[in-house]
C-alpha cells in the first residue's frame, strides 16, 4: 500500500518504489495462493478419509477405487467432501461438513436442512425425486452414430440406452449401499423387448436402475446384510399386499443374517414367511407396494425391526436394526423386472434416530388414554401404563420391586384372572392369539375379581375404578350393581419379547362403561317399542318385516362390496387387463381377527319406521285376503251426551276403564283387537296368522268364540259406570261373518286395517242394535245356530237393503 501511495503521488522519482512495491504485492499474492493450496487439500484429504471410512463401514472394498462422474478416482466432492459427504453412514461428519457450509451454497440435492429437522430425520425431497415422475425430461439429441439416450425413460429405439441420472447417483451413494452400484450402472442398453408388464409403469419415473451382474460384483462382498427380491409374475389382479415378490439374491452377510448356507434355503425360508407373514408386515407390505406402485414414488422406506439372532429357528435377545428398503428396476438374465434391495442392517439416519424412535415409542406407551398391559405367556405382567396401573394397581415388574407368588410358589396368573370362571372364553383368546397369531377382541365387564384377584388388593370407593363404576351406575341405571364392575373393550394379540425372543402378549383396554349402559337402556327402549308393535300389528307381519329388514341390509352389504369391486375398474393398468385394486379394498387377510361386540341387537326389534308403508311392493307383500272371519263392533249408548255433561277426563277414564276391561277379554278368549274409535271398539276373529292359533279352523269355531266374547263383554260393560258415579255403562254389539282383505296402511301412524263389506255390515250391526244385546247377521247366525237368536224381522242397511239379522240377549250377571 505504501508503494502505490508514492507512485500515484510522486512527481517521477519514485521508480525503486514502484518496482518494490510490485515485488511485494506479488510475494503476498503467491503467498495467498500457497495457503489456500494447501488449505483445499487438506479438505480434500479429509474429505477423502470420511469417504475411506464410509465405505469400510459399509462393507465395501477399499481397494476399488471410488466411482465419480467421468470414473476417475477423484478428490472433492466425488470423493466425500462437502457435496459427496457419506450422509447416512457417518452422520456426525455429516454434520461437521454442514456446520463448514453456508445453506445457500448446498445444492439442492445434498439433504442439507435446519439443524433441528435432520436431527429429527426429515430431509426434504431432492428436485429429481418428485411424485409420479414429474414432467418427462426429453431425450439428447442423437449424435452421429450413437443411440438415443433416455434420462428417465426407457428409450423408444431397439438400441435405446437408459441414464441415471447423475443427481440421483450422488445421492444414493450417501444413503445407500446401492450408491456404489448405480455408480457402474450410468448408463444400460435395455430393449423395449426386455420389459415386463409392472416395469412399463415406470417410464418418465426416477428410479435406480441396476443389473443383477453389478449388484453382485460390488456387495457380494459387503459385511452389511443385503437381498434383492423381484416381481416375476404379475397379473395386473392382485391387491397391493399380494404382489409376489421372489428372492433372487443375497450376499454372504444376507445369509448368514437369517442363519442360512445358501440361497434356496434362504428362498425357503422367505415362502413360508410370506405365507405365514405377521400382521404388520402385511401392512408395510401393503403401503409399501402402493406408494411405489400406484403413487409411482420410488423413494427407499425405513423401517425399524427386531432381529432375534441368526440362530435359524431360534429366537434370543433382539437387536434393534433398521431396515430400509430400496425401489429398483433390475436387469436379470436379458430382462427388466421391478424389484425391492433390502438392506437389513442399514445405517441410521442421525446418531440418535433409534433411541429417538425407541423413546418416542414409550412415550406413546406411557400417555395414551388406553390401559395397555404387557403380559408373559404364564400371565405374568412385565410392563403396563398409568392408565393400567389405576386398573391393575402398581403390579408390573417394571414399575415394582417385588411381584405375587400364591401358595404353591408360582407367579399369580393375572391374564387368566381377567377372564374369572369363564375357561372357554379364556381358551378361545388362548387359541385364536396364541395358536393362530391372531387378534382377539371382546367386550367384557370385569370388576374387583378380575383385575385385582388377590384378597389384600383391595379396591375402595377412593379408587378412580369403583368410584367410576359407582358413578356410571347411579347415573345411567339405579338399579345397577356396581360392583359387577366395569365394561371395557379388551383386545389380545401376542409378539416376541425383544429382550428374550418368548412369546409375550399385549392387552388393550378401552372404557366403554358409558356407551355399552346408553346401548342397553336403547336396547330396553327399543324392545319396548318392539312389543307395542306386536300390540297393535299381527305377529306374522312383524316377522316378515324382520325377514325383510335382515334381508334389506344382505342386500346392501352385497351391494357396497359390489360398488367397491367396481370402483377399480375404471383405471386401467398398463400390461395388465385390470387396474390394480386399492389396498383398503384387499380381501386376501393372512392373518386371523376374533372380535365379537355386543350389539343392540336391533335385527331382533322393529321400531315404528320399519312399519310404514313406503313403497308399493311393501304394501302388496302386507295384503291378504281372509276368509270366513267374524268381526265385531261395539259402542257406548249416549255417549255423545254423557260427554256433553261431563269433563273430558271423566270421559276418559271412563273409556279407559272400559276398553281395558275389554283388552283382557280378548287376551282371554283369544280374539284379534284391530282399533279403537272414539267409543267404537273393533275386533275379529279367524284371521289367518300364520303362526297363530286361528289358522286352519272351523269358522264355526271362529264365530262361537266371538259370540261368547261378546256376551263377556256386555257383562264386564256393567261394571263401570258413567262419570256420574251411579249409572252403569251400557254397551250395543254387532257381529257379521264374511271375507275381508288385510294389510298395512299409512305413513304416519302405520295400522293394520280390514277392509271389505263383511266390515261395514258388522259396522251396521253395531249402529241398529239395542244397548246389551248382541245384533248378528244371518251369516253369524248361521255359524252358531245353537244359541236362542231371536229374529227382528229385517233392517235397513244403507247400500244392502233390508237385511235379515238376529239379536241376542246376554245372561245377567
Amino acid at each position: 500500500m505504501r508503494g502505490g501511495h508514492q507512485e500515484e503521488d510522486g512527481d517521477g522519482g519514485g521508480g525503486e518504489n514502484t518496482t518494490t512495491t510490485t515485488t511485494t504485492t506479488t510475494t503476498t499474492t503467491t503467498t495467498k495462493m500457497g495457503v489456500e493450496e494447501l488449505r483445499f487439500e487438506v479438505e480434500r484429504l479429509r474429505a477423502e478419509l470420511e469417504g475411506y471410512k464410509a465405505r469400510e463401514r459399509a462393507g465395501l472394498d477399499l481397494n476399488r477405487p471410488m466411482a465419480t462422474p467421468g470414473g476417475e478416482r477423484k478428490g472433492g466432492a466425488g470423493s466425500g467432501g462437502p457435496s459427496g459427504s457419506p450422509g447416512l453412514a457417518h452422520p456426525d461428519g455429516f454434520r461437521g461438513w454442514r456446520s463448514r457450509r453456508s445453506l445457500e451454497k448446498a445444492s439442492a440435492d445434498s439433504l442439507q436442512l435446519e439443524h433441528y429437522f435432520y436431527k429429527q430425520g426429515v430431509m426434504a425431497r431432492p428436485s429429481w425425486a418428485s411424485k409420479r415422475g414429474g414432467e418427462v425430461r426429453l431425450a439428447p439429441k442423437r449424435e452421429s452414430g450413437s443411440p438415443v439416450k433416455w434420462p428417465f425413460g426407457f428409450g423408444r429405439g431397439s438400441q435405446s440406452k437408459v441414464v441415471n441420472d447423475e443427481a440421483m447417483v450422488e445421492h444414493y451413494r450417501k444413503v445407500s449401499l446401492l450408491g456404489e452400484v448405480l455408480a457402474r450402472c450410468r448408463e444400460l442398453c435395455w430393449k423395449q423387448g426386455m420389459l415386463t408388464p409392472l416395469t412399463e409403469r415406470f417410464e418418465g419415473v426416477t428410479i435406480p436402475r441396476a443389473t443383477l451382474k453389478a449388484v453382485d460384483e460390488i456387495l457380494s462382498l459387503s459385511n452389511k446384510p443385503v437381498t434383492l427380491r423381484v416381481v416375476k409374475n404379475y397379473t395386473g389382479q392382485e391387491d397391493w399386499a399380494d404382489v409376489e415378490f421372489d428372492t433372487i439374491w443375497a450376499n454372504k452377510a444376507g445369509l448368514s443374517h437369517w442363519g442360512l448356507q445358501d440361497l434356496e434355503k434362504l428362498i425357503e425360508f422367505s415362502d413360508k414367511r410370506g405365507v405365514k407373514k405377521a400382521r404388520f408386515v402385511h401392512r408395510i407390505l401393503e403401503a409399501c407396494n402402493q406408494m411405489a406402485l400406484e403413487d409411482l414414488d420410488a423413494q427407499p422406506t425405513r423401517h425399524m425391526y427386531y432381529h432375534y439372532g441368526s440362530e435359524a429357528g431360534v429366537k434370543k435377545e433382539a437387536s434393534v436394526l433398521i431396515l430400509q428398503v430400496t425401489p429398483l428396476l433390475i436387469e436379470v438374465d436379458k430382462k427388466v423386472y421391478f424389484g425391492l434391495m433390502y438392506e437389513h442392517d442399514a445405517a441410521q439416519k442421525y446418531h440418535r434416530e433409534v433411541m429417538d424412535t425407541v423413546t418416542r415409542s414409550h412415550a406413546v406407551f406411557r400417555y395414551t388414554e388406553t390401559a395397555l398391559t404387557i403380559f408373559t405367556s404364564c400371565g405374568i405382567m412385565l410392563q403396563q401404563n398409568p392408565l393400567s396401573c389405576t386398573l391393575f394397581g402398581i403390579v408390573a415388574s417394571e414399575n415394582t420391586m417385588y411381584s405375587d407368588f400364591d401358595k404353591e410358589g408360582k407367579p399369580v396368573n393375572r391374564l387368566m384372572a381377567l377372564f374369572g370362571d369363564s375357561h372357554r372364553l379364556y381358551e378361545d383368546m388362548w387359541d385364536t392369539v396364541v395358536n393362530k397369531s391372531g387378534v382377539w377382541s371382546r367386550r367384557m365387564r370385569l370388576g374387583k375379581q378380575h383385575l385385582r384377584p388377590l384378597d389384600e388388593q383391595s379396591l375402595t370407593s377412593r379408587s378412580k375404578l369403583a368410584s367410576d363404576a359407582s358413578e356410571e351406575s347411579s347415573r345411567l341405571d339405579r338399579t345397577e350393581d356396581s360392583s359387577k364392575g366395569i365394561w371395557f373393550n379388551v383386545s389380545f394379540t401376542k409378539f416376541n419379547d425383544p429382550s428374550d425372543g418368548t412369546t409375550a402378549i399385549f392387552c388393550e383396554m378401552k372404557n366403554i362403561h358409558k356407551v355399552v349402559t346408553q346401548e342397553q337402556k336403547l336396547l330396553a327402549a327399543r324392545k319396548n317399542e318392539h312389543d307395542l308393535l306386536q300390540s297393535i300389528i299381527p305377529k306374522h307381519i312383524i316377522e316378515h318385516l324382520l325377514e325383510e329388514k335382515l334381508e334389506e341390509k344382505i342386500a346392501a352389504r352385497r351391494e357396497e362390496a359390489s360398488s367397491l369391486d367396481s370402483s377399480t375398474e375404471g383405471q386401467r393398468t398398463p400390461g395388465s387387463q385390470r387396474s390394480d385394486r386399492s389396498p383398503s379394498f384387499s380381501r386376501s387377510v393372512s392373518f386371523v381377527r376374533n372380535c365379537s361386540f355386543s350389539s343392540d341387537n336391533s335385527d331382533r326389534y322393529l321400531n315404528i319406521a320399519a312399519v310404514r308403508m313406503k313403497s308399493d311392493k311393501r304394501v302388496r307383500a302386507m295384503a291378504e285376503h281372509q276368509k270366513d272371519v267374524t268381526v265385531f263392533f261395539a259402542d257406548v249408548v249416549g255417549f255423545t251426551q254423557i260427554s256433553a255433561v261431563s269433563s273430558p277426563g271423566d270421559v276418559m277414564i271412563m273409556l279407559n276403564s272400559l276398553f281395558t276391561m275389554f283388552d283382557d277379554v280378548t287376551d282371554f278368549h283369544d280374539v284379534y283387537k284391530v282399533e279403537t274409535i272414539g267409543d267404537s271398539y273393533m275386533c275379529v276373529t279367524g284371521l289367518d296368522m300364520k303362526q297363530g292359533s286361528d289358522t286352519n279352523l272351523d269358522p264355526s269355531l271362529h264365530a262361537n268364540r266371538m259370540v261368547t266374547f261378546a256376551k263377556d263383554i256386555l257383562g264386564a260393560a256393567r261394571q263401570v259406570t258413567t262419570p256420574d258415579g251411579e249409572t252403569p255403562v251400557q254397551v250395543r254389539v254387532g257381529l257379521h261373518s264374511g271375507d275381508v282383505v288385510t294389510g298395512v296402511v299409512g305413513h304416519k301412524m302405520p295400522r293394520f286395517c280390514l277392509f271389505g263389506d263383511t266390515v261395514n255390515v258388522a259396522s251396521r250391526m253395531e249402529s241398529t242394535g239395542k244397548p246389551g244385546l248382541i245384533h248378528a247377521s244371518s251369516s253369524t247366525k248361521d255359524l252358531v245356530p245353537e244359541e236362542n237368536w231371536v229374529s227382528t224381522g229385517g233392517v235397513e242397511a244403507k247400500g244392502k237393503g233390508v237385511l235379515d239379522t238376529f239379536l241376542l240377549e246376554c245372561i245377567k250377571l
